[in-house]
């Protein structure tokens, strides 16, 4: 089953020109990603929040099923998605064991990331503040 979707992804970061590049680089992996065709892009000019630049890019995007749905939400971390075509959806076990396991492993990834940053930051103030 292909989803029709419409998404928001946001981009906030420094200078300007980085966030331009990085929001063009997105766009581009999404163009080259097998199982998301990208319909349509919009790629807001970037403005200065603080000390920040923040932009965003509005994208319609068709793709190819529910695992690679998933695969996207949580490989590009849209801020939004709205679902286009389909009011009612039936999934077979294998894309919901699929999809839920892809979410779980990427989850326990953020988890060991998060868990070592923690323990880097407790050694680095142990050793800033010995003699």
């Amino acid at each position: 089953m292909t989803f029709s979707i419409r998404a928001i992804i946001e981009i906030l970061g420094f200078p300007k020109e980085h966030v331009k590049e990085i929001a063009n680089k997105i766009l581009e992996t999404l163009k080259n990603e097998e199982n998301i065709h990208v319909k349509k892009d919009f790629i807001e000019e970037p403005i200065q929040e603080k000390k920040l630049w923040s932009t965003f890019m509005e994208l319609e995007l068709e793709i190819k099923d529910f695992i690679h749905l998933n695969y996207f939400c949580f490989n590009y971390t849209p801020s939004s998605i709205e679902i286009l075509d389909i009011k009612e959806l039936t999934l077979t076990s294998r894309e919901l064991t699929a999809a839920l396991n892809d979410s779980l492993h990427k989850l326990h990834n953020f988890n060991i990331t998060i868990s070592k940053l923690f323990a880097e930051n407790i050694a680095l103030k142990r050793s800033s503040s010995s003699p």
